[in-house]
């Protein structure tokens, strides 16, 4: 994904490489150069890595699942070749957010952390919403990885006490 041209699918070569596997991981973000003969064909892509999200994140379940739900998202609402800068910037701020200590988080002191019952309520208004009128309206399913993540964050906080009281 891209600021200016969105979603953009294309083969990259060698993504299975020993050499290239850790480029190609959901949220690293690459220096890419897209070739094709013709504007509209699929192209190649060749990328250098700029910022490895993803390893930061391998130590934090939760995290990694958040990561994997947000490019999923991302992945299957966005439709191709269109710009969504404001997607792009909330995604990149997202990750740049994700591979900070908890410590450095915002309220980490106690001050505005949030509730994790509030934090499961949004996620599960935000589904509803989500699955009404963007894929439904696509006749198609939210990305299990998103599922995925919202259990694992049930799960997570009330094995912590944190909560999901009703």
């Amino acid at each position: 994904m891209t600021r200016e041209h969105g979603r953009h699918a294309g083969l990259a070569r060698g993504v299975a490489s020993v050499k290239s596997r850790g480029i190609y991981q959901p949220g690293n973000c690459v220096q890419a150069t897209w070739k094709a003969r013709l504007a509209d064909q699929l192209g190649t892509y060749t990328c250098e890595p700029t910022r490895d999200h993803a390893a930061v994140l391998l130590d934090d379940p939760l995290k990694l699942a958040g990561l994997s739900a947000a490019c999923a998202m991302a992945e299957t609402a966005l439709p191709e070749r269109e710009p969504h800068p404001q997607v792009y910037d909330g995604l990149i701020a997202l990750l740049e957010m994700m591979a900070l200590p908890r410590f450095l988080l915002p309220g980490a002191s106690g001050l505005g952390a949030g509730d994790p019952d509030d934090l499961f309520r949004g996620l599960a208004l935000t589904g509803f919403f989500l699955e009404r009128h963007v894929f439904a309206t696509h006749h198609r399913a939210p990305p299990p990885a998103r599922n995925r993540f919202v259990e694992r964050f049930a799960q997570l906080t009330t094995l912590s006490g944190g909560g999901l009281n009703e």
